[in-house]
């Protein structure tokens, strides 16, 4: 039998046609996943990053990397790359929570450059001030000069060292600087500028926030407790709660009217993403 006849009689078999149709999708599926594997196995490094690793070791060193050691930075970051990749590729991220938080925290990203909000004119900046006031409220404060007492080694009250001290200022001519080097070393100044309650109660805990807040100024109060003392108290300074003037607070306004733009836009963006899924509880145990 001629190879032309083997031919034209094997093209009438349906086995044939099945064979080849396995050796066509076996060819192409082969050549389709050499592509996918050297796409996976290239690793391009433009001249843009190149820049930016030389940048980043200038930055670290205070100067620029000899030629030989931008080879080197080019070798370590292909490693890394190559190492991600062969993490991925094997399902490392799977089941990891650091690896999945940093690739939310990439996504989130990813959808804010996308939507960028635009910047606001005069017109929306003095809108948000007048509906929203409390949102630029500079808080009270309050100025103070304090002594420090720390507890007693053997655990006893202090409290009428305290108060024998505080009668001695109250009784003597002095100003009050001349007593603050009574007390127990502190780390915090002995002369508190300007602190807010909210601050206040930061450092030295609430009780003590609220008490200094209820006192007037220029009378030497206490002992007041803190977390850690008990403290001979004058205020020297307190102003009430207030609204700026929008001129004086104009860059505030925009960071604060850009900020609620920001978190609109990307919550309509992660909405648009969601309508993309479908969520299912699944009660089973």
């Amino acid at each position: 039998m001629t190879l032309r006849s083997w031919l034209s009689a094997a093209l009438g078999e349906p086995l044939f046609h099945f064979c080849l149709a396995g050796i066509v999708i076996f060819a192409g599926h082969t050549a389709w996943v050499s592509a996918t594997d050297l796409e996976r196995t290239t690793i391009v490094i433009s001249g843009d990053h190149t820049e930016q690793l030389i940048a980043s070791a200038t930055n670290g060193s205070g100067e620029p990397p000899s030629p030989d050691a931008v080879g080197k930075l080019i070798g370590q970051y292909a490693q890394s790359e190559a190492l991600y990749r062969e993490a991925i590729r094997l399902g490392l991220d799977d089941g990891d929570d650091v690896v999945r938080a940093h690739l939310i925290e990439q996504m989130r990203f990813l959808i804010e450059d996308r939507n960028p909000p635009m910047a606001p004119d005069e017109a929306a900046m003095r809108e948000a001030y007048n509906q929203n006031p409390a949102a630029f409220t500079v808080p009270a404060m309050v100025s103070f000069r304090h002594i420090p007492f720390l507890p007693a080694a053997d655990g006893t009250s202090r409290e009428d060292e305290i108060l024998r001290i505080r009668q001695s200022i109250v009784e003597s001519e002095d100003s009050f600087d001349v007593w603050m080097n009574y007390g127990d070393p502190f780390a915090l100044s002995r002369e508190v500028d300007l602190q807010s309650q909210t601050d206040l109660a930061r450092l030295l805990g609430p009780e003590f926030a609220d008490a200094v807040f209820q006192l007037e100024p220029g009378r030497v109060s206490g002992p007041i407790a803190s977390r850690v003392a008990q403290h001979l108290v004058i205020v020297d300074k307190k102003t009430e709660a207030s609204v700026p003037p929008f001129e004086a607070i104009r860059d505030q306004v925009n960071r604060v009217v850009m900020d609620e733009r920001w978190e609109r836009a990307n919550r309509a963006a992660l909405d648009e993403l969601m309508e993309n899924y479908r969520i299912v509880l699944d009660d089973r145990p």
